[in-house]
């Protein structure tokens, strides 16, 4: 058995991931590929102005300027600003402007200080920005104390707490009972008219 120096043992340790090795060479063994890596985060830096649209996998921050469109597969953390539409699985705008349409595959939080002009679109969202456009949810929409929407909402379940304030129609979306619920009141109401 030979002496192994400190960068050798290193090498083999990092080699470790892919083959076990014993001083046998026969006893080599290969192990299970790795698994994926966890989705990475693209940065965009404060100080950083991006022209084009952005496609990551993983997840995105943006601290500076986007000129161009935003496409995650993961996550959005906006506190800069973007002009094009922002798309991506949980998206949280933190006191941004956004010019161009936010669609959340999970859930949208806009914090005091956001301002967007144009649609937004998720799952359920929590509004405490301006909006300049429609909001539209699959579940609960929540409009809180600082949210100023000039646009239409729909949802399932609409909340709006004292100091928001709302300037377009309210849709809430319905399960079919309820639909058919109207459909026999609007029957009723024709019967006696």
């Amino acid at each position: 058995m030979k002496n192994e120096s400190l960068s050798e043992k290193t090498c083999k340790s990092a080699l470790a991931g892919l083959l076990i090795m014993d001083e046998d060479p026969a006893l080599e063994m290969p192990l299970a590929p790795p698994a994926p890596p966890a989705p990475c985060t693209t940065v965009i830096g404060a100080d950083a102005v991006f022209e084009g649209d952005l496609r990551a996998e993983g997840h995105v921050q943006i601290l500076g300027r986007v000129y161009g469109g935003v496409t995650a597969g993961g996550n959005v953390i906006l506190s800069g600003g973007v002009e094009g539409d922002v798309s991506g699985d949980n998206i949280s705008l933190e006191g941004c402007a956004v010019r161009g349409g936010v669609t959340a595959r999970g859930e949208l939080k806009l914090a005091a200080g956001t301002v967007v002009e144009g649609d937004l679109s998720a799952r359920r969202a929590a509004v405490n920005g301006k909006v300049r456009g429609s909001v539209s949810v699959a579940e609960t929409v929540v409009l809180q104390d600082d949210a100023l929407v000039l646009g239409d909402v729909s949802g399932a379940h609409i909340s709006m707490c004292d100091g928001a304030a709302l300037v377009g129609a309210v849709h809430i979306l319905g399960r079919e009972e309820d639909k058919a619920l109207a459909a026999d009141f609007s029957r009723a109401l024709g019967e006696r008219l």
